[in-house]
């Protein structure tokens, strides 16, 4: 059933007539949702930077509501999508890397061409889709994460298909919370897409404004400052095996990256970018902001 919220979106001129049994949503938990999932592009394109293209990042596009009927017809054979719930909830969902994507994440990984010629399709080898199963698994972890952070729970894994039909998850007539998000330009095809339940509106915290005109509000907020929050400067973040991580000796390096894809987070939650410049005695760390570095003591 849709969630009983009220919505304050109202359909634009050329928008098609609102249904009444779809699921509604307030203008505050629309932005905490979309804010979510903003921070969780940025977390993908730096858990997969090996698999993009040079200087391309995942971008988040957009939040909106969907059959499942709908999303099912229009996927293509061989996407890779993964099936989720949230642990102690109701809440269901499913993951999906359309198949173009899969194919450039195996391009830049074994650095090759393209072997597709237009709408000829080439199933994946056994090594071709771990790389894909890898890349799936390390975005998963990252959803989880932010999730967890949200408020909304941790996820849990329940199946592994390449047809959106086979979830076996949702009616045909759900609908369902849809994140997409996309590699490259606007009309680009290497896109993924995030579905859920729409009762995951209900599990949102909103994003809490402290409006200083209000009685307490003000210690409130003093209070809340001055508590500690330990915080780390992050270089950067990988996956590999645990055979790899065992086999380090010493005299082993480990190729760090650029001081300028860096940010500070606390706990699972990032906080910012930052540019980190050693000088050899110390670590000096600027918050960027808005494309500029602005320096902190």
């Amino acid at each position: 059933m849709a969630p009983a919220v009220i919505d304050e979106h109202t359909p634009e001129r050329g928008e098609s007539k609102y249904e009444l049994w779809r699921p509604i949503i307030r203008a505050q938990r629309r932005a905490t949702l979309e804010r979510i999932h903003q921070n969780l592009a940025k977390d993908w394109s730096q858990r997969l930077s090996e698999l993009l293209p040079q200087g391309e990042r995942i971008e988040f596009e957009g939040l909106g509501f969907e059959a499942f009927d709908n999303l099912s017809e229009t996927d293509s054979a061989d996407c890779q999508t993964a099936v989720f719930t949230i642990e102690e909830t109701e809440i269901g969902g499913f993951l999906l890397i359309r198949s173009e994507l899969a194919r450039s994440f195996v391009e830049t990984r074994l650095g090759v061409a393209s072997l597709v010629d237009g709408d000829r399709r080439i199933s994946l080898t056994r090594i071709e889709h771990a790389i894909v199963r890898e890349a799936l698994s390390g975005m998963l972890a990252s959803l989880s994460d932010s999730y967890r952070a949200a408020g909304i729970g941790r996820l849990a894994v329940i199946r592994h298909s390449e047809r959106l039909k086979d979830t076996l998850l949702f009616a045909p007539q759900d609908y369902l919370v849809v994140l997409r998000f996309r590699l490259g330009p606007a009309a680009s095809p290497l896109r993924v897409m995030l579905a859920a339940s729409s009762s995951m509106i209900n599990a949102v915290r909103d994003l809490v404004v402290v409006n200083g005109d209000r009685r307490g509000s003000s210690q409130i907020h003093e209070a809340a400052a001055a508590i500690p929050v330990e915080v780390d400067i992050v270089l950067g973040t990988w996956s590999v095996p645990i055979d790899d991580l065992l086999a380090l000796k010493p005299g082993d390096s480990i190729v760090l990256p650029d001081g300028s894809d860096a940010w500070i987070a606390a706990r699972t939650v990032r906080l910012g970018p930052v540019q980190v410049d050693f000088d050899g005695r110390r670590v000096l760390a600027e918050v960027k902001r808005h494309g500029r570095t602005n320096a902190r003591d």
